[in-house]
């Protein structure tokens, strides 16, 4: 008898932002996903990964997405062909892959991104009038702006329609975003901290040089770079620079 491989229990981050709408405001369902680019084997070696196959990744989606709806509809002949519909699709579901993120503060800007705006925000709404409401949207395919105008009552449904219920989670983490996490993966999470977070702290000297782009030792009409003598501050007077 042939003996069963044993499961590798690798350890990796994955966040997952539940969107309910398009950027027409219509119902269109997706998840914006930030997976860690690499895991932590038992060890706690990192092993980064480089590639990874969308075409498997998509063939893969589809198949968790049908099963799951095979589990919850049994007897639903409507969903049955659906689901043997959607089989035939051999490309798999549409998934689509962002650029890398290296900086914590980017992670929270792509999620809030997301999370902090209403299925049609205000400024794109260019007229109200005739019980009418014209506003524009971005086409995801053609990368151009597209109008659109829709009674009040539409417009209504398709903003509060998408509004969450009370204590529905929007955000999922699991793995090393996860908060319940047992202490030796807490332990494989600092190590993570470490490697791909970590921050040098600037010098007040790169602070200012990154904010206004001028060097200030350096003289604007010379252009040489001045010699510190003292550092005087009219409020906290002489300030020690090493």
């Amino acid at each position: 008898m042939e003996k069963k491989k044993k499961v590798a229990n690798n350890k990796f981050g994955l966040v997952v932002v539940i969107h309910p709408f398009g950027r027409d405001g219509t119902f269109n369902p997706h998840f914006h996903c930030i997976m860690t680019k690499g895991f932590f084997d038992e060890a706690h070696n990192f092993f980064p990964i480089n590639y990874i196959n969308f075409k498997f990744l998509r063939i893969a989606w589809q198949n968790a997405v049908l099963k799951l709806l095979k589990e919850l509809f049994p007897s639903d002949q409507y969903i049955k062909n659906l689901i043997n519909l959607n089989y035939s699709n051999k490309n798999g579901f549409y998934v689509n892959a962002e650029i890398d993120i290296f900086q914590p503060k980017g992670i929270a800007k792509y999620i809030g991104r997301y999370l902090a705006r209403p299925a049609i925000a205000e400024y794109r709404i260019l007229d109200f009038s005739d019980g009418k409401v014209t506003y524009w949207y971005e086409d995801t395919r053609s990368k151009s702006k597209l109008t659109t105008s829709i009674s009040v009552e539409q417009f209504i449904f398709r903003v509060f329609s998408h509004v969450p219920h009370k204590h529905f989670k929007l955000v999922h983490r699991f793995g090393l975003y996860s908060r319940r996490i047992l202490q030796k993966d807490k332990d494989i999470f600092e190590k993570f901290k470490t490697m791909l977070f970590k921050i040098p702290a600037l010098s007040w000297i790169d602070r200012i040089l990154a904010y206004t782009g001028k060097h200030p030792f350096q003289c604007e009409k010379c252009s040489f770079f001045m010699k510190i003598i003292r550092l005087y501050h009219y409020k906290y007077g002489e300030i020690r620079y090493p």
